[in-house]
């Protein structure tokens, strides 16, 4: 959890890699930039807290195919 620790710039897209990452909690700092859409490749996720930073445009669909199927239970 990297909640609350300040943290600057863009969410790694990077993370996108880790297929066995059940929880993704990086609420409360102050990310900025484009949630990438790679994120919709953790098929394993099942919350994903990204409230309280500065990130700009739409959920990536990827994530969104997440909830649909049930996969995610918190944006």
């Amino acid at each position: 959890m990297l909640f609350e620790n300040n943290l600057t710039g863009s969410i790694p897209s990077s993370l996108g890699n880790l297929k066995s990452l059940m929880n993704l909690e990086l609420q409360k700092n102050a990310l900025s930039g484009a949630i990438p859409a790679s994120l919709g490749n953790i098929k394993t996720l099942q919350f994903l807290r990204l409230n309280g930073n500065m990130l700009t445009g739409k959920l990536p669909q990827e994530i969104l195919s997440l909830v649909a199927v049930g996969n995610l239970s918190e944006l």
